[in-house]
């Protein structure tokens, strides 16, 4: 039951999961910051999950392929993947 109820909030309801890992990340890209996560291959591949809409940083969708991430804590979406950023840097 708790697991069918996880999936649908997460994946039905796309309302963030109560449970993600967490990535000590040094920016200055988010296309760095989700390689170093492991939520991309590479930073080509970031570039291209960004471009692709694929990307969200705090509930945020982000299209530029370039864009910075600030310091802090962030949760980020890649796909059907979360994690919980602590960027430094």
């Amino acid at each position: 039951e708790a697991a069918k109820a996880a999936w649908e909030k997460q994946f039905s309801r796309r309302e963030v999961p109560d449970e993600m890992p967490e990535h000590a990340v040094v920016g200055p890209t988010l296309a760095a910051a989700l390689a170093q996560a492991g939520l991309a291959t590479s930073n080509s591949d970031g570039r291209r999950k960004i471009e692709a809409g694929a990307v969200e940083v705090d509930g945020e969708r982000v299209k530029d392929s370039k864009a910075p991430i600030a310091a802090g804590t962030h949760v980020v979406r890649a796909g059907r993947h979360y994690a919980r950023l602590v960027v430094t840097g």
